[in-house]
């Protein structure tokens, strides 16, 4: 009978989060698969620059966010504290 609410928003919005990156890596996926397709050295390089970059920086906020949530004995891969910082 207890108030469920908050875990339910959490789970709500980890769950909006995760379905988020997994769109924007894929998305992500597409846009560098196109980048590396260009055979053209310039267009090559504006294409990681405007849209591969564009791509993993969006995808980036959403896992920054998920990283803040989760527990990190759940995260799978290092936290970006733990890369720049060695925690």
């Amino acid at each position: 009978g207890a108030d469920s609410k908050t875990q339910s928003d959490l789970l709500n919005k980890v769950s909006k989060l995760l379905a988020s990156a997994t769109a924007k890596t894929e998305a992500l996926e597409e846009a560098r698969e196109a980048a590396e397709a260009e055979s053209n050295s310039e267009h090559r390089a504006k294409a990681f620059r405007d849209k591969v970059f564009t791509a993993q920086a969006a995808l980036r906020e959403d896992i920054d966010a998920l990283e803040v949530l989760l527990p990190k004995d759940l995260w799978p891969v290092p936290s970006y504290a733990d890369m720049l910082f060695g925690f």
